[in-house]
């Protein structure tokens, strides 16, 4: 599954030195209507690749994408909260009252998506204490006063309406296309003016990192530069049936992303 990034969020200390404002000249946090390919524009030397070099070595960076509706996210979580604290007025059992309270401290809101806050799994687990104690209205012959059995199913309706709304707004897919992307950020280099190279094997490679990444952990598997990428292919077409598959799949990737379909074919 593909998704497509809308805004990215720069408001943080990591952006502490870039200032961003509107039309009004109203402050702004959001970098927003983003496509598939954004063009920066502006003077020589007005900082446009450092700020592109500071987006990739940042790895913690939030962002909203049209995947994931965060506004009914957090419309989810209001209501839910609200749901829980009249239930919480309204019994005196002590089990539910500790388990909405620690609900609280665990349902928090969000503005955008960075790595691991939007966590499904914790979102659930969250209601899933509730919930347990409530089930306990459905047990076989077991019975309540009227008033304790219609709390405990007004609890129960609760919790099992957040998770199947969990399960609408945060899809298995989605979560597993964010690791993807996160895992395949890369940054394309740009060769100007006369800088030095060297002798290595890619010598292009060594002086981005040199220029720009030297404090980077593991930068050269992030950094494509694209001298290998004739050697690299052609090893693949004639490697295994796994690697020829990696071809095909790029092939594939590229005639939808970018030629609406058409036949795409790599040929070294």
């Amino acid at each position: 599954m593909a998704y497509n990034i809308e805004a990215f969020h720069i408001g943080s200390e990591k952006f502490s030195s870039y200032s961003m404002v509107d039309a009004e000249g109203q402050d702004k946090e959001w970098i927003e209507n983003l496509s598939k390919v954004n063009i920066f524009i502006g003077p020589n030397n007005s900082g446009k690749s450092r700020f592109l070099r500071t987006l990739f070595s940042k790895g913690d960076l939030g962002y909203r994408t049209s995947d994931i509706d965060l506004e009914g996210l957090n419309q989810l979580i209001d209501s839910t909260l609200d749901s829980l604290a009249t239930v919480k007025k309204n019994t005196t059992d002590h089990h539910i009252e500790s388990a909405i309270q620690e609900a609280a401290k665990q349902l928090r809101k969000t503005e955008h998506i960075s790595n691991g806050n939007i966590n499904k799994d914790s979102l659930i687990n969250s209601v899933r204490r509730i919930r347990d104690i409530a089930e306990k209205v459905n047990e076989p012959n077991t019975k309540f006063d009227p008033p304790y059995e219609r709390i405990l199913r007004t609890t129960l309706d609760i919790c099992n309406k957040f998770i199947r709304r969990i399960d609408e707004l945060i899809s298995n897919e989605f979560l597993h296309s964010r690791l993807d992307h996160q895992s395949a950020k890369r940054y394309i280099p740009i060769l100007r003016g006369l800088r030095p190279v060297n002798g290595s094997t890619d010598s292009y490679l060594e002086r981005t990192k040199k220029d720009y990444f030297l404090d980077m952990k593991e930068a050269e598997t992030c950094i494509f530069t694209g001298l290998h990428l004739y050697k690299k292919a052609k090893k693949l077409l004639l490697g295994q049936r796994s690697d020829r598959e990696k071809v095909r799949n790029f092939e594939n990737f590229l005639s939808e992303t970018f030629f609406q379909g058409q036949e795409v074919n790599i040929i070294p």
